[in-house]
């Protein structure tokens, strides 16, 4: 059994909680107009999966992401991957490029992250395709390590939902991805009463220098977008940053793009125009 849809008509989630109400498993592959992803939909819950079964390109994501990995040394230690020969997550635990420790903490943090913001992406196509076989596009095996990446399929919908709820109230406050943030009070940051998650926070601290915008941050950060967006509303609250001013922002333009920092100085301009539409000068 296959069938294939958009999420505009029916949403993500509706379609998993209707796979597993009828006890599906298969894998179900989703499209943007920027990636490609499978799911293996199991009866004990949902695995990320690799898209390309020659390339592992969600591992490499994920490795990037956190940092683990840099991309060119990703292709490196790949390079000499043979593929079918083992599963390409094992294959850099045989190398002691990453350990098992990783994979049960940071890396499945990251494949609940990834999960999560799928599920409430609002521009995907999706199809799935029943008992279709996993093997190929595995990251770790499905017997070892693979078992210990499953997500409860139940804890994703609810959370995914708690996710948009608490996103969109936060957006509601801070709508652009656009806008610029800087400190105004480091001291507090190492206070232990601060309530905000330190791993968030530690990641978080060197883009808060008045350079990154809040998409930008998302991008480069080992954050989700969620995080990002989460974290910094907590900091904004609690008055430790506060966004840059209009004249800040061209300074900031002017300053990136003397350092050849082109597109970075385009995005700071992207900044003052979606925040002051009527500043033409800034247009380009």
């Amino acid at each position: 059994m296959s069938f294939k849809g958009d999420v505009a008509q029916i949403p993500l989630s509706n379609i998993l909680q209707a796979l597993l109400l009828n006890n599906q498993e298969g894998i179900l592959t989703l499209e943007s107009a920027f990636f490609r992803q499978n799911i293996a939909v199991l009866k004990t819950g949902l695995r990320i999966l690799n898209f390309n079964a020659k390339h592992p390109d969600t591992l490499k994501y994920i490795l990037v992401k956190d940092k683990l990995l840099t991309e060119s040394q990703f292709q490196n230690i790949f390079s000499s991957w043979l593929p079918g020969s083992s599963y390409p997550g094992d294959f850099l635990i045989s190398r002691r490029i990453i350990t098992e420790d990783q994979v049960t903490t940071r890396i499945l943090h990251q494949i609940e992250n990834l999960v999560l913001e799928l599920i409430v992406h609002p521009d995907l196509k999706y199809e799935f395709t029943a008992h279709a076989d996993t093997t190929a596009f595995e990251l770790f095996s499905p017997d070892v390590l693979g078992k210990e990446l499953i997500l409860s399929s139940s804890a994703v919908l609810m959370e995914s939902v708690r996710r948009d709820d608490e996103l969109r109230r936060i957006k509601q406050l801070i709508p652009l991805d656009t806008e610029i943030y800087a400190f105004t009070n480091k001291r507090t940051l190492s206070s232990n009463t601060l309530d905000i998650n330190q791993e968030c926070l530690k990641e978080i601290k060197p883009f808060l220098n008045g350079e990154f915008p809040i998409g930008r941050i998302a991008s480069l950060s080992a954050l989700s977008i969620f995080e990002t967006y989460q974290t910094i509303h907590q900091l904004l609250k609690r008055g430790l940053i506060a966004p840059l001013s209009t004249t800040d922002k061209k300074l900031l333009a002017e300053k990136l793009r003397k350092s050849f920092r082109e597109q970075d100085a385009i995005e700071t301009l992207r900044s003052v125009v979606q925040s002051e539409p009527n500043d033409t000068d800034s247009r380009l």
